[in-house]
Order: structure tokens, then sequence, then C-alpha cells
């Protein structure tokens, strides 16, 4: 993933929500961020990207950043922002932010891989 640059100031161009292990509900702190950012992309055209960890098939994790990257959206659909103007991606496993080789122990790896449970949403 690319760095962005923030320039002080400015409003950021992008934002991240993360979501629970094999979930694609918005959290509470999802909502939040979301609430945050609607003003600052209220004109803009969006790209709403999903993501998820390298647990379960590849299959599995393609279909679950689509329905991350599919929540995030009807929730902007449903605060304002023009359908239209939101382009969805999926990307399952493919981009990770966090790796854990070093993680054996089950539960242990979840929460090493959390970040990557992710949805990053853009203003282009």
């Amino acid at each position: 993933m690319k760095a962005l640059v923030q320039v002080p100031g400015a409003p950021p161009s992008a934002w991240t929500v993360t979501f629970e292990y094999r979930s694609a509900t918005l959290t509470p702190q999802a909502r939040a961020v979301l609430d945050e950012m609607l003003p600052k992309a209220a004109d803009r055209r969006l790209r709403v990207s999903g993501h998820a960890d390298s647990t379960g098939s590849a299959q599995f994790n393609q279909q679950l950043s689509k329905q991350r990257a599919e929540a995030v959206r009807a929730y902007l659909v449903g605060h304002g922002v023009e359908g239209k103007r939101i382009e969805l991606v999926s990307h399952g496993a493919a981009q990770p932010v966090k790796a854990c080789p070093e993680e054996k122990e089950r539960r242990a790896l979840r929460s090493c891989l959390a970040p990557n449970r992710r949805v990053v949403i853009e203003a282009l």
C-alpha cells in the first residue's frame, strides 16, 4: 500500500476502519471514523477497498473483504453519499499491512493480524 502524504492542517484523504475476526459488521469505532470522515469527503469520489487477514481460504477472504467494503458503502450511502461516487474494490488477503510469522498459537495469530481486517476509504 502506498504511503499517503499528509499536509499539516489539511483534511486526510484516506481513512481506515477495522473489523472483528471473520466479521463484516461495522463496529462502533468504525462508525465513529466514518461519521468523522463524511463531511471531509462530502463532494469527492471515494474508493472503498476491503481487506482480510490471511486466515481462511483465499475464496473466503475475497468474499469477506467484499462484504466489508459493501458494509462501508452502505453506511456512506445511508448517510447521504451518492452511490455512483463510490468505487468498491476487494483485495482479500493480498495486501496485508502486518505479517506475523512468529505467531504459532491461533489466538495470538488472530490478534497479531487484526490490522489486516480493514477497509480503506480514499478520497479521489
